[in-house]
């Protein structure tokens, strides 16, 4: 049995060469299992009758499987569907890195059609449109939603009963495979007095490469193939692949969902103490005005269910120009706030798209306008769960303080020797963002592609450029203050003023914030500055873990501090967010605090509720950006007031006030 191959190429007689490139889908503990009824088969099922055949071009073959699978769903009701918008998801939400034409996995275009739905071939025809469909676009996503998806299952490949049951039910299996030369040209065969065309392995076979295809029906030789070669290969595009030679890497069936269901997940809930309360999920295409989607290497992404182009970006300061205009019309004054906010570094794209949306209508309700990076963070939020999974081995119950004293330094030693090169990927992405664009940005190009913050700062001096009044501020939690010190650097350059600069529980250095931003505090580049962190004393008493299990016994930016930022055993990276490091002498006799100080700048570390623009009560790293205390007075100080006041109060999925 063939198990596995590289990547390879077949040429097919009358029909040209096709890439075989399909990879196969990782364990995945979530996937649901396909359950067949106890409903008795038929000896013979047959559903090619009326199939529309395609041929595939470049290496689309997962997008062209599942578009046949949908295709038979929809052939009663519908016309066919776009194999190549499939197969463009499926290279976004597949479990490996990247989003280049170098083929993908089945699982990551079921992904793609459950997330988004999928548009009729007639508006996706070829590879890579230019300009490519904008999935977030309100229209695009309304047609798309006209054929969602229901529910997906794996099937069991060790069970042909299953895999019978499953075309008998649906009528349609998607599988991948390794192909051997005998794919090449199918045998033709009689059998109970009915010519086939059979997929014989050869005496010595090749193995070629990982392929997409559908199982169509079954009979007493094996199992029908719909192929996606042209109605050139086997008989119209068609074969039988005996049971003895299958080489099957993964089964999949689906069905349709209703029309015009939005994708899972449009529903969520949020806790609060003893009360439970609806909130929104995500909606790209509400989100598609406020969030600038980044990926690896700092450049604009189409990973996740937003798109993010330099077209997307100008459409942000189109709609933020509009809103500008509603509110001095209201009544709301001359001034044209604009914040960027930037999340901290354990979060995913959907978590990155989760905080701006529980954010935006709050920002709106005080006439900001927001704009947010999603911002890729790098893989080190999944090797840290590898290192509190080694800590959890490795602790006992009832163990006491001084043994959680030496758990706590053997995190941070993983974190030292595993995972300090995570770390600074993360850092390297953030810095890119805001890396130089040497040349003129075409603003309609849908292409993702370019630095997303230098993208971001370009617009928005352009937008500073053509609109009175318009003032610009800066927002972060954690690493988003990496983040922003690049694009703080990258406005300065620009000639954009930064009003306000508020960080929150910052994990940058201190020599990083002493070199990239402490100088444009000193020249008046950014005009109010302050940063928000918890005390030393909550910082120790704060935890990390795995759901309830407390792993290291410190806050996160103890872990970045003796752990990621790679210091010597037993020492400290002094960084911005931790209160210990703010009275320390330096080698010219000053302190952190008195530098920020001498610029007009402000330390606030919670409890604190003396100033009423620095009132913080956080008491965990991760409560920054939620904080009702804090984000009020982060709002207080973007508006110019001397105190908040009752409408100035954060609420997380504020409702629309105006």
């Amino acid at each position: 049995m063939i198990k596995t191959a590289p990547p390879g190429e077949i040429e097919v007689p009358g029909a040209g060469s096709f890439a075989l490139n399909v990879l196969p889908d990782v364990f995945d503990e979530r996937d649901l299992p396909y359950r067949p009824s106890l409903a008795p088969l038929e000896p013979v099922v047959d559903t090619r009758t009326g199939r529309y055949v395609m041929k595939q071009e470049g290496e689309s073959c997962t997008g062209h499987a599942l578009a046949a699978l949908i295709n038979n769903l929809l052939r009663e009701t519908g016309a066919p569907v776009s194999p190549y918008m499939l197969y463009d998801l499926a290279r976004r939400y597949d479990e490996f890195e990247g989003a280049a034409d170098i083929g993908s996995s089945l699982r990551g275009a079921l992904k793609g059609w459950y997330h988004h739905g999928v548009l009729p071939e007639e508006d996706w025809r070829f590879p890579d449109p230019d300009p490519l469909p904008d999935l977030s676009d309100p229209k695009i996503r309304t047609e798309c939603l006209r054929r969602p998806m229901g529910a997906y299952y794996r099937v069991d490949l060790t069970r042909f009963d299953d895999l019978q049951s499953a075309i008998r039910e649906i009528g349609s299996v998607c599988v991948s495979a390794v192909l051997h030369d005998g794919w090449i040209r199918p045998e033709r065969e009689r059998h109970d007095g009915e010519t086939m065309h059979v997929i014989r392995r050869p005496s010595r076979p090749s193995a070629l490469g990982g392929h997409a295809f559908v199982l169509v029906g079954y009979n007493a030789v094996g199992f029908l193939v719909q192929n996606s070669w042209g109605r050139q290969w086997g008989r119209g595009g068609y074969a039988t692949l005996p049971y003895d030679e299958l080489d099957l890497l993964d089964a999949w069936v689906a069905r349709l969902g209703v029309p015009g269901t939005p994708p899972a997940g449009r529903a969520g809930r949020v806790t609060g103490g003893s009360l439970i309360r609806a909130v929104p999920a995500p909606d790209p295409a509400e989100l598609r005005e406020y969030v600038v989607n980044i990926g690896n290497d700092g450049k604009l992404s189409r990973e996740g269910p937003l798109d993010s182009s330099p077209a997307q970006i100008d459409g942000i300061f189109t709609r933020m120009r509009a809103a500008h205009e509603t509110w001095a019309r209201d009544g709301g004054g001359g001034a044209r706030h604009v914040v960027l906010y930037a999340h901290g570094g354990l979060t995913g794209v959907s978590d990155g798209l989760r905080i701006a949306q529980a954010n935006l209508q709050w920002w709106r309700n005080n006439r900001v306008y927001p704009v947010f990076f999603s911002w890729q963070t790098g893989p080190w939020d999944t090797l840290i769960d590898q290192v509190l999974d080694l800590l959890r081995t490795r602790v006992p119950v009832g163990a006491g303080l001084g043994f959680f004293e030496g758990v706590d330094r053997l995190a941070e030693a993983l974190a030292r020797t595993r995972l300090a090169w995570a770390w600074k990927q993360m850092k390297d992405n953030a810095g890119l963002a805001s890396a130089p664009v040497t040349r003129e940005v075409e603003w309609r190009s849908t292409a993702a592609e370019g630095p997303g913050a230098t993208l971001t700062a370009l617009r928005l001096r352009k937008y500073v450029t053509e609109n009175p009044g318009v003032k610009v501020h800066l927002v972060s939690h954690s690493a988003g203050a990496i983040f922003l010190a690049g694009l703080l650097e990258r406005l300065a350059a620009l000639r954009v003023p930064v009003e306000t600069l508020s960080f929150t529980a910052p994990a940058i250095r201190v020599d990083a914030f002493l070199e990239r931003v402490l100088p444009h505090l000193v020249n008046g580049q950014v005009r109010s500055f302050a940063t928000f962190a918890l005390s030393d004393r909550l910082e120790l008493d704060d935890v990390c873990g795995v759901g309830s299990l407390a792993l290291y016994h410190k806050s996160i930016l103890y872990l970045v501090s003796r752990g990621f930022e790679g210091p010597s055993n037993g020492a400290e990276v002094p960084l911005l967010g931790m209160e210990k490091f703010f009275d320390r002498p330096d080698r010219d006799g000053g302190t952190l605090r008195k530098k920020i100080a001498d610029v007009g700048g402000t330390a606030i570390f919670s409890h604190s509720f003396a100033q009423p623009l620095g009132r913080c009560d956080a008491t965990s790293h991760s409560d920054f950006d939620s904080n009702t205390l804090t984000m009020t007075s982060i709002v207080a100080r973007v508006l110019g007031l001397r105190e908040p006041g009752p409408g100035n109060g954060y609420r997380s999925y504020a409702p629309r006030q105006r």
